[in-house]
């Protein structure tokens, strides 16, 4: 099965360990993709790579045609024929879009109009902006409020595969800080 394109993907879901609490990743993959999810990435900061493989594997059976991103983990997202892979600015650091061309996707998460311009320039297909609000996901990380996330989506940046700028961070249905969405 063809999966979405990420041109075409508008709600970004997550499969992160810090927030499973017991609950079966596959199953939560189905309700995500159930409740309109179309590309979600799976976030395991405190596994180890085989236990980030197994939980990955997990998710792209279930996903089907919904493409899945392994977060920070190269290796992977390649052996679990999942979609792609999002790196954080020290996992993107010397990175070429060259190293990664067997990757459909590359996201990159910036903080600053210059790291989305480097992302950019890099080839990444889209770009997270944030922290937008505090989140317990990137502590020490400081927000950069909705005024700085307007202000880099009011600056043309050509992304690969005409991708997109989207939030980062706490974002409830409502808009307000808290655990949640953000479409970008």
């Amino acid at each position: 099965m063809a999966q979405h394109s990420i041109t075409t993907c508008r709600l970004y879901g997550f499969i992160d360990t810090g927030y499973l609490a017991g609950r079966n990743p596959a199953e939560l993959t189905h309700a995500l993709i159930a409740g309109g999810v179309d590309i979600i990435q799976v976030r395991a900061k405190e596994m180890s790579h085989t236990q980030r493989v197994e939980l990955a594997r997990a998710v792209v059976n279930v996903a089907q045609d919904v493409p899945v991103i392994v977060n920070d983990d190269i290796a992977a997202a390649r052996e679990t024929g999942a979609a792609g892979v999002h790196l954080g600015q020290e996992d993107f650091a010397g990175l070429t879009r060259d190293r990664l061309k067997d990757l459909r996707i590359v996201g990159i998460s910036t903080h600053s109009l210059a790291q989305a311009r480097q992302a950019e320039l890099a080839g990444a297909d889209y770009i997270g902006v944030g922290p937008v609000f505090a989140t317990g996901t990137k502590p020490g990380v400081p927000p950069v409020g909705v005024t700085d996330r307007k202000l880099l989506l009011g600056h043309r940046i050509t992304l690969a595969q005409g991708g997109y700028l989207s939030g980062i961070g706490c974002l409830t249905p409502n808009g307000g800080p808290g655990p949640g969405f953000l479409a970008g």
